[in-house]
């Protein structure tokens, strides 16, 4: 009912997630220290690709019904990446259960050390 406020939150929104492209991209380079360009650029096509395929999700759903019900679609997006890491971290427990270790990723701290 008020679109400075949804224009607001929108806008929050995509501050919030501008964090995550470089602690992303971080993050693998620490994992995997030689991943080089590849890793690089699979990386980047999966991130273009969700820029993409989510504005047409949100369009398709909104042609089809309101534009509220194709904004309130943005929500298969979190859900779905919390059933993933969720996924990932029993897969890794089971690992590290099964005797198999879990590959090490040095701390900054125990990098300095």
């Amino acid at each position: 009912p008020y679109p400075p406020l949804a224009l607001l939150a929108c806008v929050s929104l995509g501050f919030a997630v501008c964090c995550f492209w470089p602690t992303s991209l971080g993050m693998a380079s620490d994992r995997f220290p030689h991943g080089g360009a590849f890793m690089f650029g699979i990386l980047a096509a999966s991130g273009n690709t969700g820029c993409m395929v989510m504005p047409w999700v949100i369009g398709a759903v909104a042609e089809k019904t309101t534009l509220s019900l194709g904004l309130a679609s943005l929500v298969v997006c979190p859900i779905l990446m919390t059933a993933i890491l969720v996924a990932m971290r029993v897969r890794l427990a089971r690992r590290s259960t099964d005797g198999r270790t879990a590959p090490a990723v040095a701390t900054k701290s125990q990098a300095l050390d």
